[in-house]
C-alpha cells in the first residue's frame, strides 16, 4: 500500500473460477495428500494472488469484496487473512459521520466501529497463524492493525501496532510518523503531534498525493494546537491544487467519526462555508467522543461563525 489513499484502490483479483468453493481450513496431513487435495489447493492458489496484491504486483483498480468470505474458507492462509482485513476497513471509510437531518447517526457510528474492530480480529489472526508457522507477519500487517487502532481513536493500539511496524519495516517512516502524529493527537499531546506532523510532512515523497495527505494531517493538528489562521491557509491553499479531494478521504479514513466531523468543519470554516461549518460543529458537540478541550475549541470556532 503506497499511502493512506490506496486504503480504498487495490487490484482487481484473480480467483478460483467459482464462488461456491469451500476450501478446508487445514491442508491434508501428508506432502503427497497435500499436492492432490483439491481444497487445500483452492487455499493455495487463493493465498497466491492476495500475496501478490498485498506487494503490489497487480495493477490498482476498484477493490473486489470476496477476501472476508475466502478468509472464513481459508483461515490458515495470512495474507487472505489481511486483505479481509483491508476489506473491513474499506467498509468502515464511508459508515457513521455525516450528520444528516434523517440519518441514524448512533447506528452508523456502530456500524463503523465493528468494521474496524473486525479488520483488527483478522490481522491478529493473521499474526497468530504466521507465528504458528514460523513465518514473517505478513507484509503491512501491523501498519493496517496501527490504521484500524486509528479508526477507533485507540492512541495506544495506535502506537504499539506502529513499533512493530517500525522495527520490521512495515511502512515507511513518514507513513509512521504521520500516524503517529494523529494518535499524539488524540491523547492531547500537541506538541509531539506537531513535532511529528511537520516530520511527516517534510518526509513525505514527491507524489503529489502523498505530500497533500501529510499536509491536511498537518492543517489539522495546527489547528488543535491553537494556530487556526495557518490552519486554515493550508485548508485554502489544498483547496487549489489537483488532488485534493482525494487527499482529504484518505485522511478521513483514518480518523473517528467525531474526528472526521471536526476536519470537515474546519475545512468548511476556512473556505467561508458557513452553514456547512456551522451544521458540523452542531453535530461534532453532540457526540460523547471528544475531550473537554477539545469540544471547548469547536464552541469557539462555532461561536466565530455565529458573530
Amino acid at each position: 500500500m503506497t499511502g493512506a489513499l490506496s486504503i480504498a484502490l487495490a487490484a482487481l483479483l484473480a480467483g478460483p473460477a467459482s464462488d461456491d468453493w469451500e476450501p478446508a481450513s487445514s491442508p491434508p496431513p501428508t506432502a503427497w495428500a497435500r499436492a492432490g487435495a483439491r481444497p487445500w489447493r483452492s487455499c493455495d492458489a487463493a493465498a497466491r494472488p492476495a500475496l501478490a496484491v498485498r506487494l503490489g504486483m497487480r495493477g490498482r483498480g476498484k477493490f473486489e469484496p470476496v477476501w472476508r468470505g475466502r478468509a472464513k474458507h481459508c483461515p490458515g492462509a495470512p495474507d487472505i487473512l489481511v486483505l479481509a482485513a483491508q476489506e473491513s476497513i474499506i467498509e468502515a471509510v464511508p459508515k457513521g459521520w455525516m450528520p444528516e437531518a434523517e440519518s441514524d447517526l448512533d447506528g452508523s457510528i456502530a456500524d463503523h466501529r465493528a468494521a474496524a474492530q473486525e479488520a483488527i480480529a483478522f490481522i491478529d489472526r493473521a499474526l497468530e497463524e504466521s507465528a504458528r508457522q514460523g513465518a514473517a507477519a505478513p507484509f503491512e500487517a501491523y501498519y493496517l492493525q496501527a490504521y484500524a487502532a486509528s479508526m477507533l481513536g485507540d492512541a495506544a493500539g495506535v502506537r504499539k501496532s506502529l513499533k512493530h511496524a517500525a522495527e520490521v519495516g512495515d511502512a515507511e517512516r513518514w507513513r509512521i510518523e504521520r500516524m503517529r502524529a494523529v494518535a499524539a493527537m488524540y491523547e492531547g499531546k500537541l506538541d509531539e503531534a506537531v513535532r511529528l506532523a511537520h516530520l511527516a510532512r517534510v518526509d513525505a515523497p514527491h507524489d503529489a498525493s502523498e505530500r497533500q495527505i501529510s499536509r491536511y494531517v498537518w492543517a489539522l493538528i495546527l489547528d488543535r494546537a491553537g494556530a487556526s489562521a495557518s490552519a486554515r491557509a493550508v485548508f485554502r491553499q489544498l483547496r487549489r491544487e489537483p488532488g485534493s479531494l482525494e487527499a482529504r478521504p484518505a485522511v478521513e479514513s483514518m480518523l473517528p467519526p467525531h474526528e472526521r466531523m471536526f476536519l470537515r468543519a474546519i475545512e468548511h470554516q476556512a473556505h467561508a462555508e458557513t452553514t456547512n461549518a456551522s451544521r458540523l460543529w452542531d453535530a461534532y458537540l453532540q457526540r460523547p467522543e471528544p475531550s473537554e478541550a477539545d469540544r471547548a475549541l469547536a464552541m469557539r470556532h462555532r461561536d466565530e461563525l455565529r458573530r
